[in-house]
């Protein structure tokens, strides 16, 4: 479980934590698509960091904002794929919003993150 938001999970290598909300439903035989990619976001996070070493990952994380927006990005990138092969619409503004706050510690401005999140969504 992770007490710092209901809507979101969080990848420490090599576990992820999600809202008791989010995981029952994933438990369920018929999941919500939006928390599949909830949960298909966080191993994006995990293979990452096992890829680069779990201790340097989260370090580059913590102390580096354009780190942090790069590796939400990517983990954004493959929510995204799910949502368009599921004709789900993403909220390229609700996400901007959250990246450019104190969940992602303010890693970027919601300028940029919208500008990127839209260039994404609309070439995936």
């Amino acid at each position: 479980m992770f007490p710092f938001s209901n809507f979101t999970g969080q990848a420490i290598y090599p576990n992820i934590y999600l809202p008791e909300s989010i995981y029952e439903n994933l438990k369920t035989e018929k999941p919500k698509l939006q928390y599949i990619a909830v949960l298909k976001h966080e191993q994006t996070h995990i293979k990452r960091a096992n890829k680069q070493g779990w201790i340097i990952w989260n370090l580059k994380y913590i102390f580096y904002p354009g780190f942090r927006f790069n590796e939400e990005i990517e983990a954004i990138k493959n929510s995204m794929v799910f949502f368009k092969k599921n004709n789900i619409t993403f909220n390229t503004d609700k996400s901007a919003k959250r990246l450019s706050s104190y969940l992602y510690l303010w890693c970027v401005s919601y300028k940029k993150a919208k500008e990127k999140l839209d260039e994404i969504w609309n070439s995936t």
